[in-house]
């Protein structure tokens, strides 16, 4: 007797068709399968965040990237770049970075955040942030064949710190305050202040220099002594919401003045006595040569004395000589002149 098939209230349906053979069950599976996945991933989406991500000169960032509806991102093709397509800051394939093609000033200073990555969220980590990497980046999400992008803006931003601070004196009894400051990203906001928080006004208009990038600021102001009793300066930078402070009184300006004066005072106080040192040894020097001069001179004098003490000795010796000898020669002259007288006879005269 024929029976009625259990699938024959399915005219013209597919899965009797299929169900004839085990290898069409599996194609019809397979085709219901893509057809699913495929409808799932045309409507992923790639988002960033609605405000500028802010990172701080020399310190890491860290750029967020979210997959809706969230899932893992493991498996498929990440690409972060700049500009233009072919500028990769970083790129992952199938969970592996593709470093060869990546532009050379972010070799070695990128890397995937894999703890968060199986979530759908793709967070970019830039080590070491310079002022060149500030600007848009875009990240790229590729599911074949569909993929889509967000853009992510980077600020950078640096705290400065004080260069210099000089106080001069200026007429009409007042004081004038130079403060400087440098190493500011982007160029900060300068405003000085009373003690109960009023605005005053610089004494020039806020001088602003760039070095290597980053901003020197100048600013000045003329305070007197008898209206300001505490004064302060403010250096903002709005991307940080962070300021440095300089607060100054009229005690400490008094202050500084005053030890100015006592250190030029002591270092007049130690030149006087180093110089007044200097002609003491120069005195006892001088003295010590004087008196060994006159030493010198003494002796001389002794000497001297001595010497003529024994020519007139040698003087006397002559003289005595001398007369001994003009007596001898009288002497023989008389002797010389008288003949010998013989015996009987006289003398005749010649």
């Amino acid at each position: 007797m024929w029976q009625q098939s259990p699938h024959s209230f399915l005219p013209g349906s597919p899965w009797r068709m299929c169900l004839s053979s085990l290898p069409g069950f599996i194609l019809l599976w397979i085709s219901h399968h893509f057809q699913t996945g495929n409808a799932v991933t045309e409507d992923f989406k790639v988002i960033g965040p609605d405000q500028p991500v802010v990172a701080v000169l020399g310190e890491d960032a860290v750029l967020p990237c979210n997959l809706i509806p969230a899932s893992s991102a493991e498996d498929m093709r990440v690409r972060w770049y700049r500009t233009q397509f072919d500028s990769v800051v970083h790129l992952q394939e199938n969970g592996v970075d593709q470093k060869q093609h990546q532009i050379p000033e972010y070799r070695g200073r990128t890397e995937l955040l894999i703890n968060h990555i199986s979530n759908g969220s793709v967070l970019l980590r830039i080590r070491n942030i310079t002022l060149s990497d500030e600007g848009n980046y875009t990240c790229f999400i590729r599911i074949d064949p569909h993929y889509k992008e967000a853009t992510v803006e980077l600020k950078v931003a640096s705290l400065g710190h004080v260069s210099s601070i000089s106080v001069n004196d200026h007429q009409d009894r007042g004081i004038m305050v130079l403060f400087e400051s440098s190493g500011w990203y982007p160029e900060p906001e300068v405003t000085w202040r009373q003690e109960d928080g009023q605005s005053l006004m610089p004494a020039s208009e806020t001088e602003t220099q760039e070095q290597n990038g980053l901003f020197k600021i100048k600013t000045s102001l003329h305070m007197r002594t008898n209206l300001h009793g505490k004064v302060s300066c403010h250096i903002r930078n709005t991307l940080l919401n962070q300021e440095r402070e300089l607060v100054i009184s009229k005690a400490d300006l008094f202050y500084q003045r005053v030890s100015r004066w006592v250190i030029f005072l002591i270092i007049l106080l130690i030149s006087v006595i180093i110089l007044c040192g200097l002609l003491a040894v120069l005195g006892v020097y001088l003295l010590r040569k004087e008196r060994q001069e006159k030493a010198k001179l003494s002796a001389d004098v002794d000497k001297l004395s001595a010497d003529n003490e024994k020519l007139s000795a040698e003087n006397e010796n002559l003289s005595a000589d001398n007369e001994s000898l003009h007596s001898e020669l009288g002497k023989f002259l008389v002797s010389s002149t008288v003949k010998p007288c013989f015996a009987g006879g006289a003398v005749e005269p010649e």
